[in-house]
């Protein structure tokens, strides 16, 4: 299947939006693993999507944290529990 083309901002909160509803879905893993190699930078963070797939795949038990600690990975994974906890509580609309 042809998946429709997201800009950085769209893949960005991809990424966000699979780390706070946990998506382990065959289709949204195979997305995240393509974008682990995306060097787009996600601007308001100055971070590449490549870390926020990265991110997503730790918080999914996809990948192991101690395999891919990065000068930025305590700051996303820090961000997405964050923006976990506003979810639950309804003050984040996806």
């Amino acid at each position: 299947m042809k998946r429709k083309p997201m800009n950085v901002v769209d893949r960005a909160k991809f990424c966000r939006d699979v780390a706070i509803l946990n998506d382990d879905s065959e289709e949204t893993i195979e997305i995240l693993w393509d974008f682990q190699s995306d060097s787009s930078i996600f601007f308001t963070a100055k971070i590449p999507i490549s870390e926020w797939a990265t991110g997503t795949l730790i918080m999914l038990g996809k990948l192991k944290y101690e395999e891919n600690v990065t000068e930025d990975m305590d700051y996303i994974l820090r961000v997405y529990k964050d923006f976990k906890k506003e979810y639950e509580k309804g003050n984040l609309e996806l």
